[in-house]
Parts: structure tokens; C-alpha cells; sequence
């Protein structure tokens, strides 16, 4: 493990974001983050999952350099959510007390607004549960955010589970997807700039893009909690309906402005791999949050504060 300080006040902000053999996007987004926010306003944690030696080596050299970032190094390769919760889990159990905003990211977003942070700490934590920024996409010019403005009917849940059937129907999902994100591009292209230091826009939504997820301390002093069955894919679903349960607000917001590298961790288009995790993803999004039984699951699991399942890296 390598750190710089992490000693002193409480921070304002908690940024936890997971790597996996891509140290230029993380450093990139390091030196964003840097450039957003004071030292003494934020903590951020970089969890390692089982990178390479040479990945490794050049990830310790430059995050020392670093004031108040950590590296914390696992050697198992935990996914998305379940890299982010043991970040998390490890920064509570050194006492740090959670702050006001806990920031889940990508590592390959970066933060191009210099006051990103003196935005989010206007807004109160006390009255919404997750906040979801506005999120350009690299290769396109849209708004990723909201990733869904109201819950998905049963026929989109069941459209979900029978594409993500077999590679073939997901390989043509994924390119049909693409397409239309590409025509909705160049209709709105000039989208961006309109209110984009007001107001204007905030809304109230179902599900954030994952990429990007601004948790509030209210979020976790609820019983809301990362959910480690994931392993790629699906955490929109999942922190939308610990949301829904719990009845905190979702909020979209505008005027948080970051900028998304699409596919420069995954790769241009859908792989084996990307659609097993899809796959797996799909299958507990409807076992745990779909299906007849899946307030029982819920409830049960905020309750305890640590949800069960099966490790998924086992099933991508």
C-alpha cells in the first residue's frame, strides 16, 4: 500500500475510483481532480485490482507524490462496485468518518470544471441521496446523464434478458445502441453549452450513469450500500432501486460537468468478456431488484448493510 497523508481534518469529499492496467486514464484523472478542489476538501482512494507489476510500479511512484491519495492495492481483481466497496469499507474501518459527498467514479472520466467541487459543496447532502452530474461522452456529444428517467416497464426488463441470451444478440444490441447514440449526437450537438452554468435542467431521475456517481452521506446513513455482486455493468439499476426503497431522490444536475473516455478501459465495442459480465449483470439485476421477491431481498439486505451474493468474476 503507498499513500500520502491522509491525516488531518475530515474531508468534505471522498473519492474512491478502481484501476485495472490503466495507469495513464487514472493519473489523468488524478491531475483533473488536483485541479478541482482543495487538498483539504478531499480524500481519494485508488483501488488496484491485480494489475500488472509494471502497472503497479508506476501507479506507487506517482500517487506519493500525491497529497491525501492512497493506493490500495488488492490482489484479487474485485470489478467496478466491488473494488469501489473495498475502498470504502477500508477507508471507515481506519476511522474516517464519511463525509458530507462520496464520489464512485470511473478512471478514465476526467474533471474539466475547476470549480466541480465548490459546485457540489452548495448543494445540501441532507436532502438527496445520490447525485448524478452531467457526463460528456468523448466519442459522442451527449449527456450521459440521466441514464433513465423513469423505472424500466417489464417488457424492457424481459427485452434485457433475452438479448443478453446469447453473444450474437448482444453483439447486435450493442451496435444498434451505438447508432442511435450517434444520431441523437448530431441532432443535439450544440446541447452542451445551453445552461450548463445554471439551473436550468435539474431534475429528478430513476438511475445516474454509472460512470459517475456522487453518493451523500444520507445515502449510506439510510442503509444504502455499494452492491459487490457486481462486477461490471448493472450498478445503475441497483443504486436506483436502493434509492427507490429507501426513498431518497436521485438528482440530476447539470451544472456538475465531467468528461467521459468512453471505452479507453473496455475496449470499442462488446467483447466475450464485457458480455458475460453483461450477462451476469442482467441476470441479478432481475433476481435481486425484478423479480416477485425483490423487495424482500432489498429490504433484507439494507437491514443488514452488507448484501450476499456470489463472488461474479467467477461468473464474467
Amino acid at each position: 500500500m503507498t499513500q500520502a497523508s491522509l491525516r488531518g481534518a475530515p474531508p468534505q469529499v471522498l473519492v474512491v475510483t478502481v484501476n485495472h492496467n490503466a495507469p495513464e486514464a487514472t493519473l489523468a484523472f488524478l491531475d483533473s481532480l488536483q485541479r478541482a478542489a482543495g487538498p483539504s476538501e478531499i480524500r481519494v482512494i485508488v483501488v488496484d485490482s491485480a494489475s500488472t507489476p509494471d502497472c503497479l510500479a508506476a501507479m506507487r511512484a506517482k500517487i506519493a507524490q500525491i497529497p491525501h491519495c492512497e493506493l490500495l492495492e488488492s490482489a484479487e481483481n474485485r470489478g467496478y462496485f466491488g473494488g469501489a466497496r473495498f475502498g470504502l469499507d477500508h477507508f471507515l474501518r481506519r476511522g474516517g468518518a464519511l463525509p458530507a459527498w462520496v464520489i464512485v467514479c470511473n478512471n478514465d472520466v476526467v474533471i474539466q470544471n475547476a470549480k466541480f467541487v465548490e459546485k457540489l459543496l452548495e448543494i445540501d447532502p441532507s436532502e438527496v441521496g445520490v447525485v448524478a452530474p452531467r457526463i460528456r461522452s468523448s466519442d459522442l456529444t451527449n449527456d450521459q446523464n440521466p441514464f433513465m428517467r423513469k423505472p424500466p416497464g417489464r417488457f424492457r426488463q424481459v427485452t434485457w434478458l433475452l438479448v443478453h441470451s446469447n453473444y450474437a444478440s448482444a453483439v447486435l444490441w450493442d451496435w444498434l445502441s451505438r447508432l442511435r447514440l450517434l444520431l441523437r449526437s448530431k441532432l443535439q450537438k450544440d446541447k452542451w453549452v445551453k445552461n450548463a452554468t445554471s439551473n436550468a435542467g435539474k431534475e429528478p431521475i430513476y438511475a445516474p450513469h454509472g460512470s459517475f456517481l456522487i453518493f451523500s452521506r444520507r445515502y449510506f446513513a439510510s442503509g444504502g450500500y455499494l452492491d459487490p455482486s457486481l462486477f461490471l455493468y448493472g450498478e445503475e439499476v441497483s443504486v436506483a432501486e436502493i434509492c427507490r426503497h429507501l426513498r431518497l431522490p436521485v438528482m440530476y444536475d447539470p451544472r456538475l460537468v465531467v468528461l467521459h473516455n468512453d471505452h479507453s478501459t473496455l475496449g470499442p465495442r462488446i467483447t466475450r468478456f464485457s458480455f458475460e459480465c453483461q450477462r451476469h449483470a442482467t441476470h441479478h439485476m432481475w433476481n435481486t431488484y425484478w423479480s416477485d421477491k425483490r423487495d424482500a431481498w432489498v429490504w433484507r439486505n439494507i437491514s443488514a448493510g452488507s448484501p450476499a451474493g456470489s463472488s461474479p468474476e467467477k461468473d464474467c
